[in-house]
């Protein structure tokens, strides 16, 4: 069996099935992580974590038998990729898994804010409806979307603002070809422009 390196808590069925397959030390459990990192480091080829907790700085110094990392995320802002990459050690994360579900909840959380549907939920809830109709807030449909950063997830909202008939624009470092939505001109270069566009 390999040795693996947990470094955070994962689900219970991500955490099972790691155990059925590789001998796993739970690096978040031990009561000093740097210790036991210099002590026992040498004997770990793969280390798993999560995009918000990424590596240990200098952990890879302690991993010299390390060969892969496995992040479960999108981020990888939080692992040395630099040095992974000099030393041959391959990365993995789950880009794109969860594009749809965080556009989906960003979407969701646009139409709250426009139309107050949080706080007309409230409003009825405290038995306030019978002294008058709560606020209905700003209309969606043909609003402009401003979106700052046209990644995978911009771009998802993007399609979602299609079916409202929302002009997009958006900000981002580098333009973006095939975008969805009705964006002219397609990339503001800063992003005030953007929000006084809004």
């Amino acid at each position: 069996m390999a040795q693996l390196l947990q470094c955070v808590r994962l689900t219970p069925a991500l955490e099972a099935g790691l155990a059925q397959r590789h001998q796993v030390c739970r690096l978040f459990e031990q009561p000093d992580p740097a210790t036991f990192l210099r002590q026992e480091g040498g004997g770990f080829t793969a280390a798993v974590t999560s995009a918000a907790q990424g590596l240990p700085a200098g952990a890879l110094g302690a991993l010299p038998k390390l060969r892969v990392i496995s992040s479960f995320g999108v981020g990888t802002d939080r692992l040395p990729l630099a040095e992974a990459r000099a030393r041959g050690i391959a990365v993995g994360f789950t880009p794109d898994v969860l594009n749809e579900c965080v556009a989906d909840m960003a979407f969701a959380l646009l139409l709250d804010v426009a139309r107050g549907l949080s706080a007309a939920d409230r409003y009825v809830r405290r038995g306030e409806w019978p002294s008058g109709p709560p606020t209905l807030g700003r209309r969606v449909h043909g609003a402009r979307l401003g979106v700052v950063g046209m990644g995978r997830i911009g771009q998802a909202m993007a399609r979602r603002a299609v079916g409202f008939e929302m002009p997009v624009r958006y900000h981002t470092p580098a333009a973006r070809r095939n975008c969805p939505g009705r964006m002219n001109p397609p990339c503001w270069p800063w992003p005030s422009g953007l929000t006084s566009w809004c």
